[in-house]
């Protein structure tokens, strides 16, 4: 039992350094989409999108692409909300 309380707290402790790290790139967020208003850029762009998938996607383990692949979409998707 107290192997499972030393893995739920590395758990809790990555998910701290996750929350910092998404509010850090939901703020990046924020600023490209002030860049991009200002000057008259739109919001999704598809090539780019398409391209951090896929290189992010291969850079992680196999066993878990699919699982990534998903988290990775809902930021995306969050990301893009926020610049609108």
């Amino acid at each position: 039992m107290e192997k499972l309380l030393e893995y739920r707290k590395e758990i809790e402790k990555i998910d701290s350094e996750l929350i910092e790290l998404l509010v850090q790139r939901m703020e990046l967020s924020k600023k490209i989409g002030d860049f991009k208003r200002e000057n008259g850029l739109p919001i999704f762009d598809p090539k780019r999108e398409e391209e951090l998938k896929q290189k992010n996607i291969l850079s992680c383990k196999e066993e878990y692409r699919r699982g990534y692949q998903e988290i990775l979409e809902a930021i995306l998707k969050v990301s893009k909300d926020i610049q609108l």
